[in-house]
């Protein structure tokens, strides 16, 4: 279910600046950075701009367990996940997350999507911070490989917006997906409803606008 708001991108405005400012733009979804304090961190991200919606995967008002995604190509310096960085759409204490990375065939196809680590953890903080999550085992993959990075949150009322969009400019690499019916449990296993942001979606229809997911993946080389 689409949610705007009209004093959010100025809250998301700070959190994007102090990203860009610890780091320069080497290619089209990713950053490089030392933000962490740990040199040759690459992150993976679609969103450049301010936001421009919140959102939840609802069709109405009812819940739904929210899964979305975003989908990389590795680049030389980022081989190694270690962990997903997610700007907060509601504020949450202790909210049950379930974070996953799947390999991929396509940037802009979900099809035949292969879950290859999973973690589950919870999330505390304010709406415009970033949690992070740190990936309970570290994911190596080669240089050309697509992986999504997903986040399930289960059971989202219809009037929470948990996630973030930038409508400026969508790339078509940005993903959402409920169960099989509406307010059915979702199976991380089983993708095959995953639709880019702003399209049909099979059970709940059009859920947000075209867009790029707020969604990054810290990683670094394999050594």
């Amino acid at each position: 279910m689409k949610h705007r708001t009209k004093n959010f991108c100025v809250m998301v405005v700070g959190v994007i600046a102090t990203l860009l400012v610890a780091g320069a733009v080497v290619g089209a979804g990713r950053i490089r950075t030392n933000k962490t304090g740990v040199q040759g961190i690459i992150q993976y991200r679609w969103d450049t701009l301010p936001a421009t919606e919140r959102f939840n995967n609802s069709a109405t008002t009812e819940p739904e367990d929210n899964w979305v995604a975003n989908a990389f190509e590795v680049v030389d310096g980022g081989t190694r996940l270690l962990s997903i960085e997610y700007p907060l759409g509601e504020t949450f204490t202790n909210q049950p997350v379930t974070a996953v990375i799947y390999q991929g065939n396509d940037i802009s196809d979900p099809s035949g999507l292969v879950r290859i680590q999973t973690t589950d953890t919870t999330i505390t903080g304010v709406a415009g911070s970033n949690a992070t999550i740190v990936l309970d085992d570290p994911v190596d993959l080669n240089v050309g490989d697509v992986f999504y990075a997903a986040l399930l949150i289960r059971n989202v009322p219809g009037n929470l917006f948990p996630f973030f969009n930038q409508g400026t400019s969508p790339l078509g690499h940005s993903f959402f997906d409920v169960g099989p019916e509406q307010s059915a449990p979702y199976d991380l296993d089983d993708t095959s409803r995953a639709t880019v942001l702003g399209g049909n979606h099979p059970v709940v229809g059009s859920a947000q606008s075209p867009g790029n997911l707020f969604l990054r993946v810290n990683a670094t080389n394999t050594p």
